[in-house]
C-alpha cells in the first residue's frame, strides 16, 4: 500500500499529512507548513488506532545507506512527532523495514547495526512502540554482538572549523570564542564542556560497530549537578529552510541513548592512555554522570516540532527518565556570535 492508495480501515499517509497541515494552519504560526510532508521512502498509515512506520528500499535501502537524520530512516522523528499532533488518533506505533538482501559493504553493515540499536532502544523506552516480529532474529543477533563488548572511541585531534560548512563553523566558534561560550555555560549551568564527541562504537576486537568517520555529539557539558548534557545543533540558513528535519530527535536520541550505555557500562569509555586524545574529551572520561539530558539547540525547527509541548511530553515520558528540552538561538554569521539564546517558544513564531 502507498500513502495515495484507498485504506478502508483507517487513514493514509497523505490524510494524516492534511489533517496535521489544518491543524497547522489553525495555530496561526508564522512560518511556512509547506515542509509537512512524508518522505518518498517512508510509507505511513493508520490502522485502528495503530501508526504503521515502514520505511521502503527504493533507489537505495536507508536502514543501510542513508544517515539516520535524513527523512527516510528518522523513524523516532516520524513516530514522536506525528503522536504529538494525532495523539486521539495514534495510541500505538509499529515499524517495519526491508531487511538488505544484498552483501552489504562494512560501512552499511555499520549504518545498519546502528539502525537495530535505535530500534531495540526506542522500544525499550516506549510501551506503546513496536516492530514487525519477524525482525527479532536479526534483533537478537545484534544483541549479541553488543553483549560481546564494546567500547566508545576518541578523537586524536581538535575538530577544524570547517570554513565551507556553516553549521560547523556556528559548533565550532560557539566553543572556542570566550564570549560564546560563557553564554552556553550559563545557560546550561556548566562546569565543563566541549564539542565533536566521537561515538562511533567499536567492537571488542577494535572493528567499528557503527559508522564512525564523522559520527560525533556537537556539543556537550557536565552541569554542577553532574547532569550530561547532549546537545545536538542545528544552523537553518534562511536561504536554504530544506535543511529543517525531523530527524533532529533520531540524532539526539541516538546520541543519548549511547551515553547512557556508557553510564551503565553497556558500553565502555575508551580505552586509551589518558596521555593520549584531546583534553577536554580527557575530562569528560574521568568523570562519572549522574544521568543524561538531551538539548536541541536550533535557529528555527522543522514545523512538525511546532507543537512543543506534546512533543517535550513524549520524548520525556521514557522509561529511562532521560529528559529532553528545545532551545533556539540567534547567531550573526558575519561576526561568529551567538546573539541569543533561549527556551523555544513556537508563540513567539506567529
Amino acid at each position: 500500500m502507498n500513502n495515495t492508495e484507498d485504506n478502508k480501515n483507517g487513514l493514509t499517509g497523505e490524510q494524516l499529512v492534511t489533517l496535521i497541515k489544518q491543524q497547522y494552519k489553525d495555530c496561526n504560526f508564522n512560518r511556512s507548513g509547506s515542509y509537512i510532508k512524508l518522505s518518498d521512502y517512508t510509507e505511513i498509515n493508520i490502522q485502528g488506532d495503530e501508526l504503521h512506520i515502514t520505511i521502503l528500499p527504493l533507489t537505495k535501502n536507508p536502514v543501510s545507506k542513508q544517515n539516520m537524520q535524513e527523512t527516510g530512516c528518522a523513524f523516532e522523528g516520524w513516530a514522536i512527532c506525528l503522536k504529538a499532533w494525532l495523539a486521539d488518533q495514534i495510541k500505538t506505533v509499529e515499524l517495519d523495514w526491508t531487511t538488505p538482501q544484498e552483501k552489504l559493504s562494512e560501512n552499511e553493515e555499520q549504518h545498519y547495526n546502528r539502525f537495530l540499536y535505535r530500534v531495540i532502544k526506542f522500544k525499550e523506552w516506549y510501551d506503546w512502540f513496536n516492530y514487525n516480529p519477524e525482525k527479532q532474529n536479526e534483533i537478537n543477533s545484534f544483541n549479541k554482538e553488543l553483549t560481546k563488548g564494546a567500547n566508545n572511541n576518541n578523537s586524536n585531534k581538535d575538530a577544524a572549523e570547517g570554513k565551507n560548512d556553516n553549521e560547523n563553523k556556528v559548533e565550532y566558534n560557539l566553543i572556542n570564542n570566550k564570549e560564546n561560550k560563557q553564554k552556553l555555560i550559563d545557560t546550561f549551568g556548566l562546569k565543563l564542556i566541549g564539542h565533536h564527541l566521537p561515538v562511533g562504537v567499536k567492537k571488542a576486537d577494535d572493528s567499528n560497530l557503527f559508522p564512525g568517520r564523522q559520527s560525533a555529539i556537537d556539543i556537550w557539558g557536565i552541569s554542577h549537578d553532574n547532569i550530561l548534557k547532549v546537545i545536538e545543533l542545528k544552523y537553518i540558513d534562511k536561504n536554504n529552510k530544506p535543511n529543517i528535519q525531523i530527524g533532529i530527535i533520531s540524532e539526539l536520541f541516538f546520541y543519548c541513548n549511547i551515553m547512557n550505555d556508557i553510564h551503565y557500562g553497556v558500553i565502555q569509555k575508551p580505552d586509551i592512555p589518558m596521555k593520549e586524545g584531546i583534553e577536554s574529551e580527557k575530562s569528560l572520561n574521568k568523570e562519572d554522570w549522574n544521568s543524561v539530558e538531551g538539548v536541541m539547540l536550533a535557529t528555527d525547527y522543522h514545523p512538525l516540532l511546532y507543537r512543543t509541548k506534546e512533543l517535550l511530553e513524549i520524548l520525556n515520558s521514557n522509561r529511562e527518565g532521560i529528559k529532553f528540552s528545545m532551545y533556539q538561538y540567534d547567531w550573526d554569521m558575519d561576526n561568529n556570535e551567538l546573539l541569543e539564546i533561549k527556551p523555544f517558544n513556537p508563540e513567539s513564531c506567529k
